[in-house]
């Protein structure tokens, strides 16, 4: 076994899964604040928080992300966009 080579692996691994995350993040924020138009800051916050939340949960956070901001943002009552 080359144990060498694991940590690198490891490293590798978070780094891919941390970008993962931030762009999955991201859409979602666009998502969101296309379909609130007007309401930005208040979208902007909700990814950040379940991120935390999510990364909690789990060490795969991007499988809990989208529902997870989606329930958030079902709890803040925002009406539909006409």
């Amino acid at each position: 076994m080359k144990t060498k080579e694991r940590p690198q692996a490891t490293a590798v691994f978070l780094q891919r899964l941390i970008a993962a995350v931030s762009e999955l993040k991201e859409q979602l924020q666009k998502d969101y604040e296309w379909k609130y138009p007007g309401l930005g800051e208040i979208i902007r916050v909700v990814p950040d928080e379940e991120e935390a939340n999510a990364w909690e949960l789990s060490f795969f956070p991007h499988l809990f992300l989208p529902d997870m901001v989606e329930g958030h943002i079902a709890t803040l009552g925002l009406g539909p966009t006409a």
